[in-house]
């Protein structure tokens, strides 16, 4: 299975990875094998995972079973990820293992789809600025969506905006109505003792 390049650029131009698997492995379990050449220098952290699932994107941690994640020069490398729930179509995956070493992995076959099954022989890719498209046509997607979201959270916010202003004239001349109505009844009762003490007088 060939893997794609790798996506740091800040990565010495001698970083290769030589992918050898990733697939599901179980229901629950993700796991990506391979080879890591011209890694002097660099820091391995805990592997992490990024996988798109159309405009879903879901980050998961490499399990402990295989720590430490350091990889020697040429040597067989594993990293596994639990994953909840059923096997899934996923649409580009993404595995990071330091702050400037990443790299774009096909998206695995389905348990059982035997279309994707056939193996090739493993290549090597090297560190480079060439970017990932599918990454990027996922991430400009992701970017329109919000974009979207965003337009219609600003439209709703006007809307409610505008009810509550209109609400709150709504209150204010209602409230001076009835101060109208008040001011109007207070003259009325006083006229009215006013009368009333003159007869009386």
């Amino acid at each position: 299975m060939v893997f794609n390049d790798v996506l740091a650029p800040e990565a010495p131009s001698a970083v290769a990875f030589e992918a050898e698997r990733f697939e599901w492995a179980a229901p629950g379990r993700l796991e990506v094998t391979g080879r890591w050449y011209g890694l002097r220098g660099h820091r391995f952290m805990r592997p992490a995972l990024v996988v798109w699932q159309g405009d879903e994107r879901r980050r998961l941690l490499a399990v402990l079973e295989h720590k430490p994640w350091a990889a020697d020069e040429g040597e067989p490398w594993i990293a596994a990820f639990e994953w909840d729930g059923e096997p899934v179509e996923l649409d580009a995956a993404e595995l990071s293992v330091a702050p400037t070493v990443a790299v774009e992995l096909p998206p695995p076959a389905l348990p059982g789809d035997r279309r994707h099954n056939a193996r090739t022989a493993p290549r090597s890719s090297r560190a480079s600025a060439a970017g990932a498209p599918r990454l990027i046509a996922h991430a400009e997607r992701r970017t329109e969506a919000l974009e979207r979201e965003l337009g219609e959270a600003r439209r709703e916010l006007e809307r409610v905006r505008g009810e509550r202003d209109r609400a709150a004239r709504a209150h204010r001349e209602e409230a001076g109505a009835l101060r109208a109505r008040a001011s109007a009844a207070t003259e009325a009762a006083e006229a009215a003792v006013a009368q009333r003490d003159d007869a009386r007088a």
